[in-house]
């Protein structure tokens, strides 16, 4: 294996040297498989969507992309995405386009892993544009996270609201990641965009699907801002 991602109740691992991934049921992990994707080449880039439903997988090899979903109750290869460049990394946008306040003008807003050129393709309303990006070095962040109380209580399908602080940065797209590894849910893990209220203060509301110990952290692509930008909090969630 060389790397992993969490597709609805699945972790999709990226192999280092054959052309599949394989895929394990976090219900039941017993179940499991492996998924070919190319003729020989090996994955180089793995990275699952924000909502958890769909997984890219760069095979710069094959000169292709592949698009992965779950479909009857298993992750299955439903798209594949032409490569050329035989690019190496695939890279997924969790804030998405928004609209600005020009008509019919779009924005897109992250953060690339790497410094290099880029290939950016969109996708919208059966249209498609392309784009070369350069990316330089990124500067240290100076961004930090603190949290309203390092542990909340919860109730199963109750919404429980969670506060966090930032100094150092405005973030423009926030959200909130919570995840729990425990023998009642197995893994999961979600994603909730997060408010600002204040000058520094944001709020997310989670509705726990089941019981057990999450982690929650404050993510900002925008602001360089992740699990090491502060303490996260725990939510406690009871049947």
């Amino acid at each position: 294996p060389s790397s992993m991602a969490f597709m609805d109740r699945f972790a999709v691992v990226q192999n280092a040297g054959s052309a599949d991934v394989t895929w394990i049921d976090l219900t039941t992990p017993e179940r499991s498989a492996n998924l070919p994707l190319g003729e020989r080449e090996p994955g180089t880039s793995i990275a699952a969507t924000g909502n958890g439903q769909e997984t890219y997988v760069a095979v710069p090899g094959e000169k292709r992309a592949y698009g992965l979903h779950v479909m009857m109750g298993r992750p299955m290869v439903m798209s594949e995405i032409r490569n050329p460049r035989e690019a190496d990394q695939v890279l997924v946008a969790h804030s998405g386009l928004r609209p600005t306040e020009v008509p019919g003008v779009w924005r897109l807003q992250t953060a690339f892993p790497s410094k290099g050129t880029w290939r950016l393709t969109v996708r919208a309303g059966g249209g498609r544009a392309a784009t070369r990006v350069s990316v330089g070095a990124a500067e240290p962040s100076r961004a930090r996270v603190e949290v309203a109380g390092r542990e909340v209580r919860g109730r199963v399908g109750r919404p429980v609201t969670v506060r966090f602080y930032v100094t150092g940065a405005v973030p423009a797209s926030p959200e909130v990641l919570a995840y729990t590894v425990s023998p009642q849910a197995g893994v999961r893990q979600m994603r909730m965009p997060a408010t600002r209220i204040s000058a520094t203060e944001y709020t997310a509301t989670i509705t726990p699907p089941a019981p057990g110990l999450y982690r929650l952290y404050l993510l900002a692509e925008d602001a360089q801002i992740g699990p090491r930008s502060g303490p996260g909090m725990r939510l406690r969630v009871t049947a």
